[in-house]
């Protein structure tokens, strides 16, 4: 089958702090492992992209060894909050998790919108520090 050719290649993990190995024809028996000039990295969004040529593509065409990841210096300060929002939250609602009140006493309990386990405003706070995989 012919081979098809992609500008960048997005990793998994990010912020990257550090690439020990970018090796392409990663499925092959010959493989080339590249020098740092042949490739540019964006940490912050966890991305290579090839200088002067293209990636291979396919299953594990390439492979990259490489590190990522916040330090309690670099963790943004917005994911920083949210974390201790979601432990005070969960501390809060101790026996009550995701309990609703459908005898309507008196003791109901304040309604808090869930997304994907967080409340809504710890959940869309932190939205811009999540990626979405598809295929």
């Amino acid at each position: 089958s012919p081979k098809t050719y992609e500008e960048s290649v997005w990793l998994h993990s990010w912020p990257v702090t550090a690439v020990s190995a970018v090796i392409e024809n990663a499925s092959d028996t010959v493989t080339s492992t590249l020098l740092t000039t042949d490739y540019l990295r964006d940490d912050a969004r966890g991305v290579l992209y090839r200088v002067d040529a293209y990636w291979d593509t396919g299953n594990r065409a390439v492979r990259v060894q490489y590190t990522a990841g916040y330090t309690e210096s670099t963790l943004p300060l917005v994911v920083r909050t949210a974390l201790r929002e979601t432990v005070a939250w969960l501390l809060s609602q101790r026996g009550n998790l995701f309990v609703t009140n459908e005898a309507g006493d008196s003791q109901a309990q304040a309604y808090v919108e869930i997304d994907n386990g967080l409340p809504q405003p710890i959940a869309d706070a932190l939205r811009p520090h999540r990626r979405t995989y598809f295929g």
